[in-house]
């Protein structure tokens, strides 16, 4: 919606050129300081509040474009709204003139004609202007459009793109350490032990779980949600997808440490000698730990980056 334009009759310049010889025969009449006072509060506003590819431009969130509508408000009540004034000002004061032209015969019609148009071209404007106070559809368009957000724009590319690197998931070591049931017996006697098959058990349970929420959450990628409900959502299945690796269950990298604990007490307990059988197990299944725990530390990193997009594009929706 361009801005709207001075119409030529109601500019000084204008009333200059076409008085003529009128306030010589008729002495001032006071359109010209009328039509000064218009172009002042004129200047005075600022249109590309009302144009909303103006006014909505760089809006990324709802809340950008109420303040929009807003400023839009403000504007018109302290800018239009005056120079509405000074065009009703001069509208009634260029029927007084064009009476007093009309009762001077020495004035020529077409004088008193331009007079009586003046005064029509700025109740037509007032009346344009008027229409300002409502907001154009095209506000409510890009609210709308703001609201409805894909998934990729609101927590990035990059998101899905770091979830995919992921390795743990996938991992056959990881695996193994889960499913082997070597990882099950006492380092220090090769003797089957349930709380380490226990730990176990809860590691692949946590893994599989995760495997889910990230199948789901990988799903939305290329779908669009509303823009606060779906970073809303979003934000708490990656959180609970999140726990499953580190933070509350105790999660993958606790119940891995879990692990450590539970066989460093069998080990400090009274044993017989190892055989050497045992002592090969040992060995493996060490250095089978050692490479998940690796594996955990580095992917840690990977994990800490995915919440921190995920908690960004949820602060940003807030605010």
């Amino acid at each position: 919606m361009p801005a709207p334009q001075l119409p030529a009759i109601l500019t000084e310049s204008d009333w200059d050129r076409n008085k003529g010889t009128i306030a010589k025969m008729a002495g001032e009449t006071g359109i010209g300081a009328a039509l000064k006072n218009v172009k002042r509060t004129f200047d005075a506003v600022d249109f590309k509040k009302f144009d909303p590819a103006l006014a909505c431009k760089g809006a990324i969130a709802p809340s950008d474009i109420d303040r929009a509508v807003n400023e839009l408000a403000n504007e018109f009540r302290s800018k239009v709204e005056p120079l509405r004034a000074e065009l009703a000002k001069t509208h009634d004061l260029g029927n007084q003139i064009a009476t007093k032209f009309k009762s001077n015969k020495l004035i020529p019609s077409s004088s008193t004609e331009h007079v009586i148009k003046l005064a029509a071209a700025a109740m037509q404007f007032m009346a344009q202007l008027k229409t300002l106070s409502t907001p154009s559809p095209e506000f409510a368009k890009a609210k709308e459009k703001l609201s409805v957000v894909l998934v990729d724009d609101l927590v990035t590319a990059e998101w899905f793109q770091t979830l995919s690197s992921l390795q743990f998931p996938r991992d056959a070591d990881l695996k193994k350490w889960i499913e082997d049931p070597q990882m099950g017996l006492s380092m220090a006697d090769g003797s089957k032990n349930s709380d380490l098959a226990d730990i176990q058990r809860r590691a692949g349970a946590e893994l599989r779980r995760f495997v889910e929420l990230a199948t789901r959450l990988n799903g939305l990628k290329g779908k669009t949600v509303q823009r606060e409900d779906g970073a809303r959502n979003f934000a708490k299945l990656w959180r609970e997808a999140s726990d499953c690796f580190y933070v509350m269950k105790p999660g993958l990298q606790g119940i891995h440490r879990e692990w450590a604990v539970k066989q460093g007490q069998l080990d400090n307990a009274p044993k017989g000698r190892p055989t050497a059988e045992i002592a090969f197990k040992r060995k493996d299944m060490e250095a089978l730990h050692k490479r998940v725990e690796t594996l955990l530390f580095n992917e840690e990193v990977k994990m800490q980056k995915l919440d921190k997009l995920v908690d960004d594009a949820e602060y940003a929706v807030r605010t």
